[in-house]
């Protein structure tokens, strides 16, 4: 069987969908399970409430200081049970993988981590412009952490 030329999993962390949910999206590329699910943190009491060991169609990561990952379809379910799990399993897993902490040590902050700060910030001020429209404020904000990524990036 020929492999793909395209990722299996497709990751939306922008929030650029404008429906006002705090919630990234996941689509699976496969060709006979294909589906789209949104991606929510939730506290554990939420899992206590909404969690059901029959529903092939969402999957709970393991709790880690009282907050859950949910990972949900919510377009058409895919009509194989037993791959919808598994898929989703393995979107829960690579969307674990994308959201590695990261340290800083504050008595010493390295030129890489106020560089990778000012693009986090970039994206952050980016998604709410496209969401809200720019403001005067906006631009100045842009222009120094452009800056400031520029100065450290060298």
């Amino acid at each position: 069987m020929k492999k793909r030329d395209y990722p299996l999993f497709v990751i939306d962390t922008s929030r650029a969908h404008g429906r006002g949910e705090e919630m990234d999206y996941i689509c699976c590329t496969d060709k006979a399970c294909f589906f789209v699910a949104s991606v929510e943190m939730m506290i554990d009491d939420e899992y206590k409430r909404l969690y059901d060991k029959t529903d092939y169609t969402s999957v709970w990561s393991d709790q880690h200081n009282g907050i859950r990952m949910y990972i949900s379809i919510v377009s058409e379910p895919p009509l194989n049970v037993e791959r919808t799990k598994s898929l989703l399993r393995r979107a829960l897993k690579e969307m674990l993988l994308r959201r590695v902490p990261v340290k800083v040590d504050l008595s010493d902050v390295s030129d890489e981590a106020v560089e990778n700060f000012a693009e986090l910030l970039i994206q952050q001020t980016s998604q709410r412009i496209r969401t809200d429209g720019e403001t005067k404020t906006d631009k100045a904000v842009m222009s120094i952490l452009q800056k400031i990524k520029r100065d450290y990036g060298e």
